[in-house]
């Protein structure tokens, strides 16, 4: 948690007329990836907008190349320094780190900057007219009400060298925001009117069937009896499943040694189509071409919002079992102006989901979902558009570490 120190409040409401000589134009991103994907995805699409819309110079420090790999096939993890969409990716620093120092230092995840580049704060005689470099802490995005008060907060220097400046992502105002572009909607409304049957004929995949309802599922794993309720249900449903560890337990279920990349099975009435593991825009795709998606972590939950469809959140499980509050945090905030009824049918069907459910089964939960989706579409719709009224993370970012560089230059 964050101390407070003796720093002005950044909530000013005239941070956003930061003087323009102040405005960072250099970033260095150090992601250690956790999980495999979402940290690596969450920080990706970070760095791809500040070059985009912020022109800013980028460099993206990774401990587990590989793993951009999976969501960026234009990036060899071999290479030590490669520009990928503009973005500079450089291997983790190991060695003592000789490089100038971006103006803008960003910890992700509260998981520390290297060794190396602490060595280089700690002994860094800031003098003179250049301020230093702005150390952000960039967190987890939380519903939990906590996190609305330590948002911006700074937080005593560590190993001597200079303060850190926590940045919580979130759903309100008094938070940092969502990832979003500034083109999104726009591509999002695009591609849905050239329709899914395009997106699916891209992948060797047919059209859905009339009235089937078609599902992405992008879990960790599937809740107990999910896929049985799918298969002995009524209603006819085809499920399109990137590789990942859902298609591993997708293949159990149905009897099959692993289900390959394009092939198709069915069972009952549920028709299984296995993916490839899509690249960042193609996911995106993949959510809009949907009725309703189910997605798990940080990323992929963000991006089923802008969808403006259904969507079903697995959370990351934590061994403590903290994951349950912050899920149903999430669940009160999403919540919020859709109706009661509908609300609470969301709500029992995400956390049986997640295996927290008191209300019955996943199958009940389900049969109970699938009677309101077209109801439940339109809240989607709404909440997306409130949620879009707020200023997007990326801008909100670079105005903080703009008003924290004036009114260091101002010698405030």
């Amino acid at each position: 948690m964050p101390a407070s120190i003796d720093e002005p409040d950044w909530r000013d409401p005239g941070e956003a007329a930061a003087s323009a000589r102040a405005v960072p134009a250099s970033f260095d991103i150090f992601c250690r990836v956790i999980d495999n994907l979402g940290d690596i995805g969450v920080c990706f699409r970070l760095a791809r907008q500040l070059v985009a819309e912020h022109a800013a110079q980028v460099r993206l420090w990774l401990d587990a190349p590989e793993a951009l790999a999976r969501i960026e096939p234009a990036y060899v993890p071999g290479e030590p320094s490669a520009l990928v969409r503009g973005v500079r990716v450089r291997h983790w620093p190991r060695d003592p780190f000789t490089e100038p120092l971006a103006e803008v230092l960003i910890e992700a995840f509260g998981s520390g900057l290297p060794d190396p580049v602490l060595e280089v704060l700690e002994r860094a005689p800031w003098q003179g007219s250049a301020p230093p470099p702005t150390w952000i802490v960039f967190e987890y995005l939380s519903a939990e009400t906590w996190v609305e008060t330590c948002h911006r907060l700074p937080s005593p220097p560590v190993r001597g060298a200079l303060p850190r400046y926590y940045f919580f992502p979130g759903w309100t105002d008094r938070t940092g925001g969502l990832l979003r572009e500034a083109d999104l909607f726009a591509r999002r409304d695009a591609a849905r009117m050239r329709g899914q049957a395009e997106f699916l004929e891209e992948f060797g995949l047919r059209p859905p069937e009339p009235g089937q309802l078609t599902i992405s599922l992008f879990c960790y794993q599937p809740a107990e009896g999910a896929l049985a309720a799918w298969a002995q249900g009524k209603a006819r449903l085809r499920c399109l499943v990137p590789e990942g560890v859902a298609r591993a337990a997708l293949a159990r279920h149905v009897g099959a040694d692993r289900l390959a990349v394009g092939h198709e099975v069915r069972w009952g009435a549920l028709d299984i189509v296995t993916m490839p593991f899509l690249p960042q825009d193609d996911y995106d795709r993949l959510l809009w071409a949907c009725d309703l998606n189910f997605v798990r972590g940080e990323d992929s939950l963000v991006r089923a919002l802008w969808a403006a469809r259904p969507f079903i959140w697995q959370i990351y499980p934590q061994a403590d079992g903290a994951h349950a509050a912050k899920l149903r945090a999430f669940l009160a905030r999403y919540g919020e102006g859709i109706d009661a009824a509908y609300a609470a049918v969301l709500n029992e069907c995400t956390l049986a989901w997640n295996g927290l459910g008191t209300a019955g089964d996943f199958a009940a939960c389900w049969a109970r979902l699938t009677a309101c989706l077209p109801e439940l579409a339109g809240a989607a719709a709404r909440r997306t558009e409130a949620l879009a009224s707020q200023t997007d993370l990326a801008t909100q970012l670079t105005r903080f570490c703009a008003s924290l560089r004036t009114h260091r230059t101002d010698g405030a």
